[in-house]
């Protein structure tokens, strides 16, 4: 695979469930972060554990469509 192409909706709707979840965490406390943004916006990809992250992750390339 070279390449793959993520909708704009799947790209939203994942960045808001990640915004929800990181509400209250560490990541948003009121403090400067190299997990924001200059606007305070949390710009991490993930809320939970490395572990769970790489669970998350772990496709297999027959999902893709090769582009």
């Amino acid at each position: 695979m070279v390449a793959c192409l993520v909708s704009k909706t799947r790209s939203d709707d994942y960045n808001r469930a990640l915004q929800a979840a990181m509400r209250g965490s560490a990541f948003s406390a009121d403090c400067s972060s190299w997990y924001k943004n200059a606007q305070g916006k949390v710009i991490n990809n993930w809320s939970g554990t490395v572990d769970e992250y790489r669970a998350a992750v772990r496709w297999g390339l027959g999902v893709f469509e090769q582009i």
